[in-house]
């Protein structure tokens, strides 16, 4: 073994492996007299054995042969192994049990031992070539056996006593069909009953016993990394150098016969305990199988393959050894609670072998759904043939499809022709040729060619005329008609190192499709052409091929054409239009790590898609894979129909932002819900007089609500979409004024607004990134800053709604009524948001994009698809889709990587400083300080509604002009006036008043203050809100929707909005007893907070108005200082003006070349 190796095993940690096992002590085989059975089971197997009569048990056996008669439905045979060594002749004798009971153990049949217990363990072999040049001498009678199954009994002989084993090839009688056919049911309890399966991969080589050991620290040293690993990364890891013998040891044994039968599927399943061995070498089946799982996870399987493989081109293209094996475990661990299809089972065993083509199916029926096996009934009659089988077995499946898919699954598991099958039948004799693009249990909904799936009562899909077995009769739709088609693609291989001499594929593909210069519907030819390369999907075969393709498809044709554009439409991304040695994407990129995995998938993607495949074109002009021989069952039209039928949805950018908005106006119920009954007497009365700090944690109650809402928020958002987030927001926002309305006490009510704030943290962290995203740029200030206005009319309505309840009804009713209002606007938003688009950026993160286009064209140009902002957006979109793509999956964590830290610092911050401005604390506590100022009951009531019209009114002035004033001017503005207007409160305050015991009866206020200081307090109080609502209150949700990039948005301003909540829980907290400790000096802390966020922002914050979304991305990213960027960005327009200069018949991404 070579010096690595040696140094590997020898720091290898503890394992589950033992070289040159004790059976005694390791792997207990069963034996003769031998069982573990409970009194219970052994009470149950005598009361058994007394219901049955010697005839049963004995039968006359024949002469020539060691087989007697099997008579039982489920009697069986086991092997009694005699003891030997060495080369002994190998001895056994045939005993006959029953396997009626369940448990771990069958029932002798023998008349000597009527009813005892018999353990055995059953094997799982290979058989090997049909040459039985081994013998056994069985009760007398000399028994011809394979090599290989001879070599496993010699392994498993004991020396000092009988072994008892289940062994298919001897104890069963292979020459008799009938008792075949009777055993084959019986395999499910034959391999469940045993004591444990003893999996034999065979002898033993000089490098075997290290490829086990491997497999062992496999399973310990992936078993946490979920990411691709390379060979560079071995020594990390501690696993051996990339270059070690222990790697060829471990694909040898990969590569044993075993692994490639088909019968090994249902014998891993059944067995309670299965152990694999080789030769003298022992391991558990679980082992092998969370090796394989980490093997296949981490890409080291797939580097095995590439590196083992590659002068074996039918091993590289058969399925992964290791992906099958944990597939082979999960079934397993599913077995007992999942059910699974027969012939969903064919698909998954399809490079399975066996000797008789009919076990196909038989081998599969101790695993597969009752429906299934009791349809199937096991026939090795020389009458019935497997073509017979196979028909009857689909026409079987197709004859009870309740949903209409099935039809789907047997045409895509045709790849061939077999002339003496049925056209519809599926031919398992043969392995696929080509790699299924239509069918496996995951990637049904990838393909959508007739438009969405519908079922029809009283409708039947597919016929099978029982007078005519051979003929299928299916409803359809007609779709086209292929009029040419290629010559088929044996070999795929894709390279950017010499692309004009080895890409011979590829320029294949391109003289095929090059005879289009135009495409039907909204497609381009080179978009048509480099979806077909990869037939849509990506390397997995179980998505759709994302967006970053074609900028790499496009490179790669380029290169391997010697043209540029090679196709009518080719598009060019930013990068490939920079200038050399400006960060041009180039084709030696393609060796870096991102530009390479994408390479590398696509090389992939297009292997699966056209080996042993053609392309064809049809009467319409629509390209299509076609098998070879093509056949209407392998049709399928690029790109799949978008025509099924879409509800009626708005897409004026107004109306959508009315409406949009009212999870705005939720927020601003809640603030008003509380502030106009803090001082309210029903209020106290009802809930005992609350202190301050109580009265704190009941408002404070709603802001941590809103904390945790706004957290799970991004991720909801990311994953159901912006709308669907909104809707799952509307429906716990009526659960939580329900909840409210109905409160009995603190606790109650405290429960209902943290119910609330859930929806509240949502909704304002969501409706901002949903309208941020829908508006084009010259206005996304405008209509982002609706949901702030929203607000403010949520404040006032409720306000007014809480006023005409204190001032008419003198009850807890007042208060209740109020709460209770507070459900209407949540089930207005939840109807509405059935009639709204999905965000577009939304759609493009998922590649939807079809459905992006039509909305962006909604949206922009009034349905016109071909409108030049429409185009030119939707190319913005595409490279930030492509950015988003190519970077890591993302978690909070992520918001601080070395790209995006900077965004998730402005975003969070000017949260944090809108709360720390104190425009949220005046609104809350404003009763208090009318309160002491001297106003009281419903003047101070009153004089709170004049404040929030002022609010409104402000708000709704800036909301024409605030994208032409930009953001860094109001931030900075309204942070200097608020400044000198807390400073000048507290000044007023300060010298002007004077503590107090209480006011009006309040002990919770402490200081008091009268005449004319106290009116130019309340002046000072409407001269900031309005000031706030000119400035900080619209501009605060503005920026933290448009800093983050596509990929991070719903996430980072969920977490910007919980930074939001956070302080807003935190200050809920500290303004009640800060009124009441020290009073005027609150107003100072509050002039403090807004000296220093004034700095902080002329400083760092860039200006974003009038900037696209993803021309944001590129300021960030810019070493711009951020009082400079007020003019940079003009990108938007230029590529305007480009997509203009294209439509009018001027190609503005062409660049002549010239050489120097």
């Amino acid at each position: 073994m070579a010096d690595e190796n040696v140094q590997f095993f020898g720091n290898s940690i503890s394992s589950e492996y033992w070289r040159a096992y004790d059976v005694d002590k390791q792997f207990k085989l069963a034996s003769a007299g031998d069982h573990a059975c409970s009194e219970a089971d052994l009470d149950r197997a005598r009361t058994w054995a007394s219901t049955k009569t010697p005839a049963v048990a004995l039968s006359v056996p024949d002469a020539s042969t060691p087989y007697r008669p099997i008579v039982d439905p489920y009697e069986i045979r086991v092997l009694e192994i005699k003891p030997g060594m060495g080369s002994d002749s190998l001895q056994g004798s045939l005993h006959h049990c029953s396997l009626e009971l369940q448990g771990r153990f069958a029932v002798s049949l023998d008349q000597d031992n009527l009813g005892t217990p018999v353990s055995y363990t059953a094997l799982s072999y290979t058989w090997g070539p049909p040459v039985f040049e081994g013998a056994i001498l069985c009760d007398g009678y000399r028994k011809a056996i394979t090599t290989s199954l001879e070599a496993a009994l010699r392994a498993f002989r004991r020396e000092d006593e009988p072994v008892v084993m289940w062994i298919d090839q001897i104890c069963i009688n292979q020459e008799d069909h009938k008792e075949k056919e009777q055993q084959i049911p019986l395999m499910t309890r034959i391999y469940q009953n045993a004591t444990n399966t003893a999996i034999w991969l065979g002898e033993s080589t000089s490098n075997s016993a290290s490829a086990i050991m491997l497999l062992e620290d496999v399973r310990k040293l992936l078993q946490f990394t979920e990411r691709d690993v390379g060979p560079m990364e071995f020594e990390r890891l501690s696993l051996p150098n990339p270059d070690a013998e222990v790697w060829k040891a471990l694909w040898d044994l990969f590569s044993r016969p075993w692994f490639t039968r088909l019968w090994i599927i249902q014998e891993v399943i059944l067995s309670k305990d299965a152990w694999v061995v080789c030769g003298s070498d022992i391991t558990t089946w679980d082992v092998l199988s969370w090796a394989c799982l980490h093997l296949s996870t981490c890409g080291i399987s797939r580097w095995l393959t590439q590196k083992f493989s590659s002068n074996d081109m039918r091993v590289a293209e058969s399925r992964d050894v290791c992906q099958s094996a944990w597939h082979l475990g999960t079934l397993k661990m599913s077995f007992e609670s999942v059910s699974v299809m027969l012939f969903e089972l064919l698909v998954d065993s399809r490079e399975a072998q066996c000797y008789d083509s009919r076990d196909k199916v038989y081998g599969l029926l101790g695993v597969c759904q009752d429906s299934d096996r009791s349809a199937v009934k096991a026939n090795y009659a020389d009458t019935f043939s497997d073509v017979e089988l196979y028909r009857n077995l689909t026409a079987h499946h197709l004859s009870n499809d309740p949903t209409g898919w099935r039809i789907t699954a047997v045409f895509t598991s045709i790849d061939h022709e077999s002339p003496a099958l049925p056209s519809w039948v599926p031919d398992w004799r043969k392995t696929r040729r080509t790699a299924s693009l239509g069918y496996s249990t995951t990637t049904r909904a990838v393909y959508n060619a007739s438009g969405r799936f519908k079922t029809a009562i009283g409708k039947t899909d597919v016929v099978v005329d029982s007078q005519r077995p051979d003929e299928l009769r299916v409803r359809g739709i007609s779709v086209d008609t292929v009029v040419r088609t290629s010559d088929p693609f044996a070999a795929c291989h894709l390279t950017y190192t010499n692309p004009a001499v080895d890409n011979k594929t590829l320029l294949g593909l391109f003289g095929f499709v090059r005879q289009l210069q135009d495409y039907p519907g909204q497609d381009t030819v080179f978009s048509a052409f480099w979806h077909a390369l990869v037939a849509g999907k990506d390397e997995s075969g179980m998505a759709k091929a994302p967006s970053s393709y074609e900028e790499i498809i496009s490179l790669l044709l380029d290169a391997t054409t010697g043209l540029s554009p090679s196709l009518p439409g080719q598009t060019y991304s930013v990068r490939q239009r920079r200038p050399v040695g400006k960060g041009r994407l180039e084709l030696e990129n393609l060796a870096s790590r991102t530009p390479g995995k994408t390479f590398q998938e696509i090389e992939t993607a297009m292997a699966r898609a056209v080996t042993n495949r053609r392309l064809g074109i049809t009467s319409k002009g629509v390209l299509c894979h076609v098998v070879d021989p093509a056949s209407v069952y392998d049709l399928f039209a690029l790109p799949a129909s978008s025509s099924s039928p879409v509800m009626y949805c708005i897409y004026n950018i107004y109306a959508l932002a009315a409406f949009g908005t009212i999870g705005g106006m939720l927020f601003g119920f809640d603030i008003s819900s509380m502030s106009a009954w803090i001082g309210a007497d029903s209020y106290k009365e009802y809930f005992g007089f609350p202190s301050s700090t109580l009265q704190g944690g009941i408002t404070a109650s709603m802001s941590g609500g809103s904390l945790v809402g706004a957290l799970v928020a991004g991720f909801i958002a990311d994953w159901w979409g912006r709308r669907g987030a909104l809707k799952l927001a509307s429906v716990i926002w009526i659960i939580g004024a329900v909840l409210q309305c109905s409160s009995q006490n603190v606790g109650h009510l405290i429960a209902g607004r943290v119910v609330i704030g859930l929806a509240i943290g949502i909704t304002s962290s969501q409706c901002c990134v949903y309208l941020a995203e829908l508006a084009p740029s010259r206005i996304r200030g405008r209509i982002v800053g609706i949901q702030q206005w929203s607000i403010e009319w949520g404040i006032l309505i409720m306000y007014l709604i809480s006023y005409a309840c204190v001032v008419t009804i003198d009850s807890p009713r007042a208060f209740r009524i109020a709460w209770g209002v507070q459900g209407i606007p949540g089930l207005i938003l939840g109807v509405a948001l059935f009639f709204f688009p999905e965000s577009p950026r939304w759609l493009a993160q998922k590649d939807r994009w079809e459905e992006c286009h039509e909305v962006l064209a909604h949206l922009h140009a009034g349905g016109d698809r071909e409108a030049p902002v429409v185009l030119a957006e939707l190319d913005e979109v595409k490279d930030a889709a492509r950015v988003a793509a190519e970077s890591k999956d993302i978690g909070v964590l992520g918001l601080f990587g070395p790209r995006v830290w900077k965004r998730t610092l402005a975003g969070c911050s000017v949260q944090v400083w809108q709360q720390l401005l104190g425009g949220n604390v005046m609104l809350y506590y404003l009763v208090y300080i009318f309160n002491m100022a001297g106003m009281t009951g419903n003047t101070a009531l009153t004089s709170s509604i004049i404040q929030y019209v002022i609010f409104l009114v402000t708000t709704g002035a800036i909301l024409p002009i605030i994208d032409r004033l930009g953001r860094r001017p109001l931030l900075i503005g309204g942070a200097i006036i608020c400044c000198i207007i807390h400073f000048t409160t507290g000044a007023v305050m300060k010298v002007h008043g004077n503590p107090v015991d209480e006011v009006n009866g309040d002990e919770n206020l402490k200081w008091a203050i009268s005449g004319a200081p106290a009116q130019g307090v309340i002046a000072l109080c409407y001269i900031f809100v309005g000031v706030y609502g000119l400035t900080w209150a619209p501009i605060g949700w503005i920026y933290a929707s448009e800093v983050f990039p596509l990929k991070y948005r719903a996430t980072g301003v969920g977490f910007a909005a919980a930074c939001n909540w956070a302080f807003n829980l935190a200050l809920a907290f500290f303004v009640p007893p800060a009124f009441t400790n020290i009073q005027w000096k609150t107003y100072m802390i509050f002039g403090t907070f807004c000296a220093a966020m004034t700095v902080h922002i002329f400083f760092t914050y860039p200006e974003t108005s009038g900037k696209t979304l993803e021309e944001i991305d590129a300021l960030f990213d810019a070493n711009v200082p951020a009082w400079r960027t007020g003019s940079a960005g003009v990108r938007f327009e230029d590529r305007v003006a480009a997509a203009e200069s294209k439509k009018n018949g001027f190609d503005a991404t062409h660049v002549d070349r010239a050489e120097v």
